[in-house]
């Protein structure tokens, strides 16, 4: 007889049970319960409701989705999905070594990530932060749904939910939903701005502003930002700030 499939556990045990939850968690416990491995811990390309993204310092352990190689080959593909933990945590979507995608700041609430999902469902959220743990995960509030969110291939964040009444798997929405949810798409102080007919990248000022390189700024690459019409100048404490609202930048 040869093994189809093991997991990482290096720990020993006498009279180990495993039990697969209604939560799709896989768990081996010894006789006393104690969780020996769970399949939670190692998350694939999917984010099922109670699964954690982050660090557990203490195990040495880090959550993060990968994306299978093809949508049919379950190979590691080049996309991730995790936590970026220098500062206030965020989530990052990477190609690679290269951020693609950054979400916001954790709150206990609403985030780009989980609620650009939400359509009409409703979700819980729980952040933990100290010095042994890192993480986030969600909840969906409705038994009678079920809910995933799923890296594909193509480096897309996609969200599915098994309605009962209508007996089918519904999509969501996904993201990046558009260029301007590209990370610095537009470069050093450049925005980027959706119209009904596309999306393309401005100088958060223009009376201030200018693409640092025009030639390129008109062939679509916005990746050098802009410039300062003029240097800046501050001294004597003279320095003041203008906050720009609800821009991709």
């Amino acid at each position: 007889m040869s093994a189809i499939w093991s997991s990482n556990s290096t720990t020993e045990s006498v009279n180990a049970t495993a039990k697969l939850h209604d939560t799709g968690n896989l768990v081996l416990m010894d006789q006393n319960e104690k969780v020996l491995w769970q399949s939670f811990d190692y998350p694939t390309q999917h984010w099922l409701p109670g699964m954690k993204i982050g660090n557990d310092y203490s195990r040495g352990i880090e959550w993060h989705l990968s994306s299978w190689k093809i949508s049919q080959h379950p190979l590691v593909g080049e996309f991730t999905w995790g936590a970026e933990n220098h500062g206030y945590p965020d989530f990052k979507l990477k190609q690679g070594s290269v951020v693609k995608m950054r979400g916001d700041a954790w709150r206990n609430q609403q985030i780009k990530g989980i609620s650009s999902f939400s359509r009409n469902w409703t979700f819980t959220y729980k952040v933990i932060i100290h010095e042994k743990e890192v993480s986030f995960s969600y909840n969906h509030d409705n038994s009678s749904t079920l809910f995933r969110i799923t890296l594909s291939s193509s480096g897309k964040l996609e969200s599915w939910g098994w309605v009962e009444g209508a007996k089918n798997l519904q999509p969501g929405q996904s993201l990046p939903k558009d260029l301007c949810d590209t990370y610095n798409i537009c470069g050093a102080y450049g925005s980027c701005v959706t119209n009904m007919f596309d999306q393309s990248c401005a100088c958060l000022d223009e009376t201030k502003f200018v693409p640092r390189n025009k030639k390129g700024w008109e062939m679509a690459d916005w990746s050098d930002g802009c410039v300062r019409r003029t240097p800046l100048y501050c001294k004597n404490g003279t320095e003041t700030f203008i906050k720009y609202s609800a821009r991709h930048t």
